[in-house]
């Protein structure tokens, strides 16, 4: 996100100070302090009656998050269609593109956390997925991954 565009020589940089004042805010919303707050925040949830509640917050590599299909786990630059579509080349499935990344999102922090699936009752996440159990574990097969109602 904060990758500099000066560019080279040979093909200089468009609107530089422009990326340079962007970084200057994306680094300035200290995204430490927030994994900190958030973290904070879980270890102080509680239920409405006030009883503790476990939250876990799991960190993951967002990368290629929003090039993976979440219907066939495809992985391809072209299945990012812009900043808001989601298509994929393989198996035609498309999605909001934020939609579809914070699902893949989703699937990576529950395949690491232990006993924990797609569907957040033990069940394997798809093959593919970096993360994913090994296919001989035995847990029932994946569910769909869950999609907010629209």
């Amino acid at each position: 996100m904060v990758r500099s565009a000066k560019g080279s020589v040979e093909r200089p940089g468009v609107n530089v100070a422009q990326k340079r004042g962007l970084n200057r805010q994306i680094h300035a919303q200290a995204w430490g302090l927030f994994r900190t707050r958030l973290e904070a925040k879980a270890a102080a949830a509680v239920d409405h009656d006030g009883t503790p509640r476990p939250v876990v917050v799991i960190a993951v590599n967002p990368a290629h998050t929003s090039q993976r299909c979440t219907a066939c786990g495809h992985t391809a630059k072209e299945n990012r269609k812009n900043q808001a579509a989601f298509a994929c080349v393989n198996c035609n499935h498309t999605d909001n593109a934020d939609v579809n990344a914070a699902i893949n999102i989703r699937e990576l922090a529950l395949a690491s956390a232990p006993g924990h699936g797609v569907d957040g009752r033990g069940g394997d996440i798809r093959p593919g997925l970096p993360g994913s159990p090994d296919e001989t574990s035995t847990s029932p097969p994946a569910t769909t991954p869950y999609r907010a109602a629209a």
